[in-house]
């Protein structure tokens, strides 16, 4: 839609950027809008592209910010039971 030619390395470029920005993003409804900045930036899209996603994000959102609710259960869940014995006698 705006000429830019994706080849593999932009793809995996676009891929690392989500990935490590999603780390930071709360899971809150639309907050990884947020995230697809970096991505776009990194394969030359411009920011203006983003409005077009915001009226079809909703449904990918939901299972996005699941995922990354599942993440923080899991995360602090392995920490809860790594550290269940410190300090126990």
């Amino acid at each position: 839609m705006h000429g830019v030619p994706l080849d593999g390395g932009l793809i995996a470029a676009a891929v690392l950027a989500i990935f490590l920005a999603a780390m930071t993003v709360a899971p809150v409804p639309s907050a990884s809008i947020v995230s697809m900045v970096p991505a776009l930036d990194v394969v030359g899209v411009p920011i203006a592209g983003l409005g077009i996603l915001l009226g079809i994000d909703r449904v990918p959102d939901v299972f996005r910010s699941a995922a990354n609710v599942i993440g923080h259960m899991c995360a602090a869940t392995t920490v809860d039971t790594m550290t269940r014995g410190d300090g126990e006698e």
